[in-house]
């Protein structure tokens, strides 16, 4: 389940990054530009068509390895 969730996670990290990216110049919030800017380290704007699967396990990976805990408000999962 923990797999499925990542994987939701992932896509809609994608299609939240595009549509932000959709929006310039207009801005997001520090900490949503900052998870944004994780995700184009890795995962380059879509100006044409391409197969998504290489993207989705990269921001898969992203979201698995924790690389996004840092940007989430203190005390919000006690687990972190």
């Amino acid at each position: 389940m923990s797999a499925n969730t990542r994987g939701i996670l992932a896509v809609e990290l994608l299609s939240a990054s595009q549509g932000i990216d959709f929006r310039a110049p207009n801005q997001t919030s520090e900490r949503l530009e900052q998870a944004k800017a994780e995700l184009r380290g890795v995962v380059p704007f879509y100006d044409k068509d391409r197969y998504f699967a290489p993207d989705i396990e990269k921001a898969n990976a992203l979201v698995q390895t924790g690389t996004y805990n840092r940007l989430m408000p203190t005390g919000l999962l006690p687990s972190l």
